[in-house]
């Protein structure tokens, strides 16, 4: 057993071989710690190993000897209802809810309770509900001297604060000593400094949350940065962290993993949904650092992330087209995907697809009985997923429609709304025609004067699509604007309104 000692003490002592980690373990164990060094030294341990004394919201307070203790320029003003000061031979109190310090008095200074040793140090994080002691050299135990760490507690909100003391002074009144007098002196002297830390908070931070690329979405990594005390050579230290999800009206525990001492952590978790374009999908999440024997849990503050589905599905495959009589009908292989959403059919009269039509199905196949007679029609699909992103095109299709069946022949004169409308420059019109005859299509501007003739001449029946180009009957191109259409045949009149953009 001697040697297993020995072995251990060997390894233990070799752990702590430099200078800021054996400054950091004395820090939390109460051993000999030069706080000044450790934060202006040259070794920069702050960096390597912070303590809440590191903050930007330290702050070094003084209280001269023989300086007015009743004056609120020596006092420590921490919160609305707690500060600190002292007076001759007196222990630290608080001026704000007390004359002076009354020895023998429980709960001095009030509002406070303290511990001897640093926040989450060696003996744990919990303050005892006593007063300060007394600081002299004659006293055997439980002073408070110069160099030495406390650590102090507000009741009315519970936040921590580590005191490092540089000095301690009697003063000028050294006959009244506690239980000798009653510890109250007259004197001013009682001198004392110290570096106070702001609130202590080793709870563990969340400094990110990011989609993770490339992926169909759902998952986002959360990096975070480790508790105050999630290091190696602190006594206590941190087991593990827990991430959680807010499902309303819960919080869900999506993983733990084990602390190890690193300066930062990525989790992936995963959200309840992806954030597109129509909807912005905020989760919220929040870590949990543990200590299983103190049963600490220090709760990060919640932040937000989102996902999104970075992935476009892939292409549709095997497009074709068959002319069935009054339909042309569409299919292509079904993607086998559960993020598969729709697909959509663009068609188009132009090989270019300047302008098209859009048809949007579920199924793998689509028939289109829309047409015209003996009219060319282009196609290409598309696959759409559920964040919307969209697939490349299938190759180009081009169709042309075969209705000259008497049973398509139109049963009366119709002008159709023309395609696209808005329009830019181009515009299709389309007529049925239940017999032949003189057929005119002029096109007029919003004050009625003529600017196009399409048509004046015999056509045959049936349905005829003819294309403007915004261009009047001398070849210029119209400008912006509202205009009308008119087909005239025998015993037929109408005129529609369409509007042309620049």
């Amino acid at each position: 057993m001697k040697y297993y000692l020995l072995f251990f003490i060997i390894i233990f002592n070799c752990s702590f071989s430099d200078t800021c980690s054996d400054a950091y373990t004395a820090f939390y164990t109460y051993g000999e710690f030069d706080l000044e060094e450790y934060i202006f030294g040259e070794d920069n341990c702050c960096d390597q190993h912070p303590i809440p004394l590191c903050g930007d919201d330290r702050i070094y307070f003084e209280k001269p000897d023989y300086a007015d203790f009743t004056n609120s320029m020596y006092w420590d003003v921490i919160s609305d209802s707690v500060a600190i000061t002292r007076g001759d031979v007196r222990p630290l109190y608080n001026p704000l809810l007390q004359q002076e310090y009354q020895y023998g008095v429980s709960g001095a200074p009030e509002n406070i309770i303290w511990h001897y040793g640093p926040t989450y140090g060696a003996a744990g994080s919990t303050a005892i509900d006593v007063e300060i002691p007394y600081a002299s050299s004659s006293m055997a135990l439980g002073g408070i001297y110069s160099y030495t760490t406390i650590s102090i507690q507000s009741l009315t909100d519970g936040k921590s604060y580590d005191l490092y003391v540089t000095n301690w002074t009697q003063g000028n009144n050294p006959g009244t000593w506690p239980g000798n007098g009653g510890g109250n002196g007259t004197g001013n002297g009682g001198g004392v400094s110290y570096f106070r830390s702001g609130a202590v908070d080793a709870s563990p931070v969340i400094q990110s949350i990011t989609d993770v690329p490339n992926d169909q979405g759902n998952r986002v990594y959360l990096n975070f940065r480790r508790s105050m005390i999630d290091n190696i050579y602190h006594p206590i230290g941190i087991d593990s962290y827990t991430i959680q999800r807010f499902d309303s009206p819960n919080w869900v525990n999506l993983g733990s993993i084990n602390a190890n001492g690193n300066s930062s952590y990525i989790f992936e978790a995963t959200t309840l949904a992806d954030s597109t374009s129509e909807n912005n999908a905020l989760s919220a999440f929040r870590v949990y650092a543990t200590n299983y024997v103190t049963n600490y849990n220090l709760e990060s503050i919640t932040e937000y992330g989102y996902s999104i589905d970075n992935l476009a599905p892939s292409s549709p495959t095997n497009f074709y087209a068959v002319v069935n009589n009054s339909q042309i009908e569409l299919s292509w292989n079904h993607i086998q995907s559960n993020d598969l959403d729709h697909y959509i059919i663009e068609r188009s009269m132009e090989e270019s697809f300047v302008s098209f039509e859009e048809f949007e199905t579920t199924q793998n196949f689509y028939n289109d009985n829309e047409l015209n007679t003996l009219q060319t029609y282009f196609y290409r699909v598309l696959a759409v997923d559920h964040a919307g992103n969209l697939s490349d095109y299938t190759e180009t299709i081009e169709v042309t429609s075969l209705l000259n069946d008497f049973d398509q022949i139109p049963s009366k004169v119709t002008l159709h709304n023309n395609f696209p409308n808005p329009f830019n420059p181009k515009t299709s019109f389309t007529y049925d025609l239940p017999q032949s005859g003189l057929v005119k299509i002029n096109i007029s501007n919003l004050s009625g004067s003529h600017v196009k003739t399409l048509i004046n001449g015999n056509k045959d029946v049936g349905k005829h699509t003819i294309e403007w180009d915004s261009k009047d009957d001398h070849g210029n191109t119209v400008p912006a604007g509202i205009y009308f259409y008119t087909l005239t045949t025998n015993n037929y009149t109408k005129t529609n309104k369409m509007i042309l953009l620049k």
